[in-house]
């Protein structure tokens, strides 16, 4: 399971504040950004519930007490890495729908895009996991990448139906749904829970090809892209 490094999305917060709502100084503000990134690490690393405040100013090179200047506790700061890690993730399929030219490759590019952010970012997606089933403000960071990524797909499959490309009697929005949560979920199953080492061209490839057949494209494009490589263990009967 990989270590996460700081996603390109996230930079630090413009003028944070400490607990009590003071502004921070430069100096403040660095200490502040190295145990962000140090506990990016660390829940990564041990997940959310085997996590230590002790072992975020470790890595942070701070002492224990500092880390109270900054955040209430080990969920507090928690909450800000999972939202910079939701919108990494969000971040890799930015933009609008552009041209229809070559649609199949787009979505290739940007369900490849996403998988690789996913397969970087699996300790922390795994501590993520783990803490959504009682943690509002996870639920929320979470609903609010999903109708981000949801919007957009939404657009992409109406643009392609008013082109003559898509099959028009698809329900554009719950194909979106669908679709979307069948590339999270391959993610989650194939990065975080597997023990076996996946083929990111071969899931990628795979995924792709459902999605643009779902939507009545012509999957043919993908016939020239890596295929990557068959499983490592036989299938059951």
């Amino acid at each position: 399971m990989s270590i996460v490094t700081t996603p390109k999305a996230a930079a630090a917060v413009a003028d944070p504040e400490s607990p009590s709502g003071k502004p921070l100084s430069r100096r403040g503000q660095r200490t502040r950004e190295a145990l962000v990134v140090a506990s990016l690490e660390v829940f990564a690393r041990d997940g959310f519930f085997d996590a230590k405040i002790t072992d975020v100013t470790a890595v942070a090179g701070v002492a224990n007490g500092s880390f109270y200047t900054y955040f209430d506790s080990k969920l507090d700061i928690f909450h800000e890495a999972a939202e910079r890690i939701l919108t990494a993730s969000v971040e890799t399929v930015r933009g609008e729908p552009g041209d229809a030219g070559d649609p199949v490759r787009d979505i290739y590019r940007a369900t490849r895009a996403f998988m690789l952010e996913y397969q970087r970012q699996a300790g922390m997606m795994r501590a993520i996991e783990q803490t959504t089933p009682f943690d509002p403000r996870i639920q929320e960071l979470r609903r609010r990448s999903w109708e981000v990524g949801l919007s957009r797909t939404t657009r992409l499959i109406q643009q392609l139906q008013q082109a003559g490309l898509a099959d028009a009697a698809v329900d554009a929005e719950f194909t979106a749904a669908c679709l979307g949560a069948m590339v999270i979920r391959v993610c989650y199953a194939s990065f975080v829970l597997s023990e076996i080492p996946v083929d990111v061209d071969r899931a990628v490839l795979t995924a792709t090809r459902i999605w643009v057949k779902a939507i009545g494209l012509d999957p043919a494009p993908l016939d020239s892209l890596p295929s990557g490589t068959p499983p490592r263990r036989p299938i059951p009967d």
